[in-house]
């Protein structure tokens, strides 16, 4: 394993960390922090980038950025149509899981987290842990899918 590769898996074992952090902060009060996700941007975009092989690092910049955009703008449209029912926290870490997953892991992180959140309100309604009408995260979700996903990356290199 080179030197890049090396610095790489740390820095997507941080962004795990981080991950874990998100779904922890979101289950207790329903809030992403900024400060979580910056370093999961920064750090998920240098892993992507110092993993890719040589000649393809512009490719999987420009990869990088149009997810980054895809993934915020198109929750920010859903935040809009559902008339907050998506908060900022949410729009934020698709962008950031963007940078550092690309456009086809992101598609699947977001349907995966979309099914796997809607089953987390699902099982919450049925449970009377909450009520109709009251808002339920759906971080946990998208941060777990992202994480099979990471770690599945892991493991196909």
């Amino acid at each position: 394993m080179n030197i890049s590769m090396a610095v790489a898996t740390v820095l997507t074992f941080i962004c795990q960390l981080l991950l874990i952090a998100i779904t922890y902060w979101d289950l207790r009060e329903q809030l992403i922090y900024s400060r979580h996700l910056l370093p999961l941007a920064l750090c998920g975009l240098a892993a992507a980038l110092l993993s890719v092989p040589e000649g393809q690092l512009m490719a999987r910049a420009l990869d990088s950025l149009l997810a980054a955009a895809a993934g915020f703008l198109s929750f920010l449209l859903l935040a809009v149509l559902t008339g907050g029912g998506i908060g900022g926290g949410d729009i934020k870490l698709m962008g950031a899981l963007g940078l550092w997953l690309g456009t086809e892991k992101l598609l699947l992180v977001a349907l995966a987290g979309c099914l796997l959140g809607g089953l987390f309100a699902l099982l919450a309604l049925l449970t009377g842990r909450k009520k109709r009408g009251e808002a339920i995260p759906y971080a946990p979700g998208f941060t777990l899918a992202a994480l099979a996903v990471s770690l599945a990356a892991c493991y196909t290199r």
